[in-house]
Protein backbone atom coordinates (compact mmCIF):
# COMPACT_ATOMS: atom_id res chain seq x y z
CA UNK A 1 0.00 0.00 0.00
CA UNK A 2 1.21 3.55 -0.18
CA UNK A 3 2.37 5.48 2.22
CA UNK A 4 2.69 2.78 4.65
CA UNK A 5 5.61 0.45 6.41
CA UNK A 6 5.68 -3.12 6.87
CA UNK A 7 7.84 -4.53 9.20
CA UNK A 8 8.54 -8.17 9.56
CA UNK A 9 11.05 -9.52 12.58
CA UNK A 10 12.71 -12.68 13.84
CA UNK A 11 14.18 -13.31 17.34
CA UNK A 12 17.84 -15.15 16.93
CA UNK A 13 20.18 -16.27 20.02
CA UNK A 14 24.03 -16.70 17.64
CA UNK A 15 25.52 -19.54 19.39
CA UNK A 16 28.57 -17.89 21.82
CA UNK A 17 31.36 -21.00 20.01
CA UNK A 18 29.88 -20.00 16.71
CA UNK A 19 32.63 -19.63 14.27
CA UNK A 20 30.74 -18.23 11.64
CA UNK A 21 27.07 -16.89 11.16
CA UNK A 22 25.57 -15.74 8.32
CA UNK A 23 22.27 -14.82 6.55
CA UNK A 24 20.92 -15.04 3.40
CA UNK A 25 17.66 -14.81 1.59
CA UNK A 26 15.86 -14.62 -1.73
CA UNK A 27 14.11 -11.58 -2.62
CA UNK A 28 11.60 -10.32 -5.63
CA UNK A 29 11.22 -6.73 -6.21
CA UNK A 30 8.68 -5.48 -8.51
CA UNK A 31 7.43 -1.63 -9.05
CA UNK A 32 5.57 0.95 -10.82
CA UNK A 33 7.92 3.86 -9.89
CA UNK A 34 9.01 5.27 -12.80
CA UNK A 35 12.25 7.11 -11.23
CA UNK A 36 15.80 6.52 -10.82
CA UNK A 37 15.92 7.66 -7.63
CA UNK A 38 15.18 5.41 -4.87
CA UNK A 39 11.79 6.44 -2.86
CA UNK A 40 10.51 2.95 -1.62
CA UNK A 41 12.93 0.74 0.41
CA UNK A 42 13.53 -2.58 1.79
CA UNK A 43 15.91 -2.18 5.22
CA UNK A 44 17.88 -5.33 6.75
CA UNK A 45 19.03 -4.91 9.99
CA UNK A 46 20.36 -6.21 13.05
CA UNK A 47 18.59 -4.94 16.55
CA UNK A 48 18.74 -5.43 19.46
CA UNK A 49 16.23 -7.84 21.31
CA UNK A 50 15.66 -6.02 24.08
CA UNK A 51 15.89 -2.39 23.12
CA UNK A 52 15.62 -2.27 19.83
CA UNK A 53 18.01 -0.32 19.10
CA UNK A 54 19.78 -1.29 15.55
CA UNK A 55 23.17 -2.66 15.58
CA UNK A 56 23.49 -2.87 12.21
CA UNK A 57 22.39 -2.65 8.46
CA UNK A 58 23.00 -5.21 6.59
CA UNK A 59 21.30 -4.36 3.10
CA UNK A 60 19.67 -1.40 1.96
CA UNK A 61 17.55 -2.36 -1.46
CA UNK A 62 14.81 0.36 -3.68
CA UNK A 63 12.70 0.20 -6.12
CA UNK A 64 15.58 0.71 -8.37
CA UNK A 65 16.65 -2.88 -7.95
CA UNK A 66 13.24 -3.78 -9.47
CA UNK A 67 14.17 -7.71 -10.55
CA UNK A 68 11.63 -7.97 -13.01
CA UNK A 69 9.37 -10.75 -11.58
CA UNK A 70 12.74 -12.84 -11.06
CA UNK A 71 13.76 -14.36 -8.02
CA UNK A 72 17.04 -13.30 -6.45
CA UNK A 73 19.38 -14.52 -4.03
CA UNK A 74 20.69 -11.85 -1.61
CA UNK A 75 24.47 -11.58 -1.08
CA UNK A 76 25.61 -13.35 2.12
CA UNK A 77 25.64 -11.00 5.23
CA UNK A 78 28.47 -11.85 8.41
CA UNK A 79 26.93 -11.60 11.62
CA UNK A 80 29.36 -13.10 13.38
CA UNK A 81 30.49 -10.62 15.50
CA UNK A 82 26.84 -10.98 17.59
CA UNK A 83 28.19 -14.95 18.33
CA UNK A 84 26.91 -15.08 22.02
CA UNK A 85 23.53 -12.03 21.87
CA UNK A 86 19.94 -12.48 21.52
CA UNK A 87 19.46 -9.93 18.47
CA UNK A 88 16.64 -9.31 16.53
CA UNK A 89 16.66 -9.26 12.60
CA UNK A 90 14.31 -6.72 10.97
CA UNK A 91 13.07 -6.83 7.37
CA UNK A 92 11.55 -3.06 6.90
CA UNK A 93 9.83 -2.14 3.44
CA UNK A 94 8.51 1.26 3.46
CA UNK A 95 6.79 2.44 0.04
CA UNK A 96 5.83 6.72 -0.06
CA UNK A 97 2.64 7.55 -1.32
CA UNK A 98 3.54 7.81 -5.04
CA UNK A 99 3.44 4.32 -7.15
CA UNK A 100 3.94 1.09 -5.47
CA UNK A 101 6.85 -1.23 -5.01
CA UNK A 102 6.78 -4.52 -3.84
CA UNK A 103 9.14 -6.55 -1.79
CA UNK A 104 9.18 -10.22 -1.72
CA UNK A 105 11.40 -12.23 0.97
CA UNK A 106 11.56 -16.17 0.91
CA UNK A 107 13.93 -18.79 1.91
CA UNK A 108 15.92 -16.79 4.78
CA UNK A 109 18.38 -18.95 6.21
CA UNK A 110 20.70 -18.20 9.50
CA UNK A 111 23.26 -20.63 8.91
CA UNK A 112 25.91 -21.12 12.26
CA UNK A 113 29.06 -23.15 12.05
CA UNK A 114 29.81 -24.22 15.44
CA UNK A 115 33.16 -26.34 16.53
CA UNK A 116 32.85 -30.14 16.12
CA UNK A 117 35.25 -31.98 18.73
CA UNK A 118 36.04 -35.36 18.85
CA UNK A 119 36.45 -37.08 22.13
CA UNK A 120 39.67 -39.15 22.97
CA UNK A 121 39.62 -41.27 25.83
CA UNK A 122 42.90 -42.83 27.31
CA UNK A 123 43.38 -45.56 29.98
Amino acid sequence: MLGTTDVLTQDVTIATNALQASLRFWYRIGTDEMSATPSDVLTVSVNDRTTGVRLATLATLSNTDSTAGSWVHSGTYDLTAFKGHAVRLVFTASNDSSNATSFFLDDMTLAVATPNYTALWWK
